[in-house]
């Protein structure tokens, strides 16, 4: 075969892969563990998601100050744990991406304080009776939960603010990355740089690294060449500023074919609700994503009813209907992942990861 043509036959073969692999049944991510019944980013929360069958359990990664990881939903503490009444001479106020956050915040307090804290549940509305009861999970721990399993659970990681991350005077001074710190502890966890989907060494320790930020991804794939997922909402990618319709368009997506491999949009950009229409139409991206070579993941599939999409009537049932019989999304992330891999079961041929 002449050289110039094994990259593009190559290409080829990799997106006939990914649409076979795909097309077996959707996965389930436990959004932040089973985070509906518990405290999110808890031992207790991901332990849950896996008993109740989720094919991977999420951690949003942030830094302490001494630049352990931990998973939280935001460097941002107040909101998930304890930390405002524990810390509270710790306030202080950050911009980032824009935003300015003020509170508690885990790159203000060495590991052995994030240690002290306890979790709460985020959502006012949800099960508070378990709050103050849990730790803080690091980086570490979050996978030895995955790796410890009786089955193989998949791992799904993500760079939170990255940007900011890296500006932080911390990580300049040690002279090194937030993208290298996670790729130093899944390696040292045994998740090989060398772990391309659907390789012998993902089949191993399944992984989808995340990011809101390209080019995290981008410093990500320089250092592992395990997947990568472009998650996407209706703003501007945080650090280029990039719009959605620029990202999404043809040339963009060939930009980062190489090393992006799967697109992960917020449902809402899936749908839209004609007007006095009863019945929800796609809005195509779902679709376009696939020709272009990408698997498609969404999020947040929740199950309460003012969540539920609209027209479905507060019926979750509708929703997956939606999202993976009509649009044929690829993996979804659940906030009650027993709930939606019970429907993967009754409606497709169950396959392990």
């Amino acid at each position: 075969m002449p050289a110039a043509k094994a990259p593009l036959v190559a290409a080829i073969l990799a997106a006939c892969l990914v649409a076979q692999i795909a097309a077996q049944r959707p996965f389930v991510v436990g959004h932040r563990g089973s985070s509906g019944k518990l405290p999110e980013h808890t031992k207790e929360a991901y332990l849950l998601a896996i008993q109740e069958g989720a094919d991977f359990i999420e951690c949003d990664v942030v830094v302490t100050k001494d630049l352990q990881l931990i998973c939280r939903h935001e460097p941002l503490l107040d909101e998930t744990t304890d930390a405002a009444d524990k810390f509270k001479d710790r306030s202080t106020t950050y911009e980032i991406d824009g935003y300015n956050m003020t509170g508690v915040f885990a790159s203000d307090l060495t590991l052995a304080e994030v240690r002290t804290l306890r979790a709460t549940q985020r959502v006012s509305f949800r099960n508070q009776s378990y709050n103050g009861k849990f730790n803080i999970p690091t980086f570490e721990e979050y996978l030895d939960i995955a790796l410890q399993a009786n089955r193989p659970v998949g791992v799904y990681p993500e760079t939170k603010h990255p940007t900011w991350h890296n500006s932080l005077p911390a990580l300049k001074a040690a002279g090194t990355t937030f993208e290298k710190l996670v790729v130093e502890v899944l390696k040292a966890k045994g998740y090989t740089a060398s772990a391309p989907f659907n390789s012998t060494a993902w089949r191993a320790r399944p992984i989808f690294l995340q990011s809101f930020e390209v080019n995290s991804l981008r410093r990500l794939s320089e250092l592992t060449s395990v997947p990568t997922v472009y998650l996407l909402d209706d703003a501007p990618d945080p650090e280029t500023r990039q719009p959605l319709f620029e990202i999404v368009s043809d040339s963009n997506l060939a930009s980062i074919k190489s090393f992006v491999s799967t697109v992960a949009p917020w449902k809402s950009l899936l749908y839209r609700v004609p007007v006095g229409g009863k019945k929800l139409v796609s809005t195509g991206l779902t679709a376009h994503l696939k020709r272009k070579g990408f698997m498609v993941h969404t999020y947040t599939i929740r199950n309460e009813v003012q969540y539920v999409l609209p027209t479905c009537g507060g019926v979750i049932a509708c929703e997956f209907r939606f999202l993976f019989k009509s649009e044929g999304i690829d993996g979804a992330f659940a906030d009650y992942p027993g709930t939606l891999m019970q429907w993967v079961k009754k409606n497709y041929k169950y396959t392990p990861i």
